[in-house]
């Protein structure tokens, strides 16, 4: 509950769950949202749900869709958004809020610079907020030049029609 290192990214981050006691997020949260964070730190957990696989090769580092789809690999984003990024509900977590549809059809109108604004200040380019389940904080010192191929990569992936922008 304290929070412990899940996943090491190589050249990107180390992921640690959230700290849940009343000194950490657990004491912003509602009583209903800590509930919630309790199920899919417990379902990310699982050493059955989530297998050790190796990271696949690295591409050369530079601006590409090529080494944007590798650091979206390495990120993990595909156990939250899903493989084809169109988000929607977690699986095994129904309580939990629905992942954002990252393919350009749920991008739409998101320029390069709110993508950046969304990783490393946790705000969407409407103003809100993204929602705390979204480990955004673990990403936001990815560099420029990643965030760059990252965007790139987003722009290829095809798009899926979602409600959840």
């Amino acid at each position: 509950m304290a929070g412990r290192i899940v996943f090491r990214f190589p050249l990107l981050a180390t992921v640690v769950a959230l700290n849940l006691t009343p000194g950490g997020i657990g004491g912003k949260l509602s009583n209903q949202d800590t509930a919630k964070a309790i199920k899919i730190r417990h379902h990310f957990l699982s050493a059955t749900e989530i297998p050790d696989v190796p990271p696949p090769p690295a591409p050369p580092e530079g601006v590409t869709a090529e080494y944007g789809h590798y650091l979206a690999e390495i990120a993990g984003c595909i156990h939250c958004h899903g493989p084809n990024l169109a988000g929607g509900p977690l699986p095994g977590v129904p309580d939990a809020p629905p992942a954002a549809n990252l393919t350009p059809a749920g991008l739409k109108g998101w320029k390069e610079a709110d993508l950046f604004k969304a990783i490393r200040q946790g705000e969407k380019p409407d103003g809100s907020r993204i929602n705390a389940f979204m480990p955004w904080q673990d990403y936001r010192h990815m560099s420029t030049l990643q965030l760059k191929a990252l965007w790139l990569y987003l722009q290829t992936v095809p798009p899926v029609p979602s409600k959840n922008q």
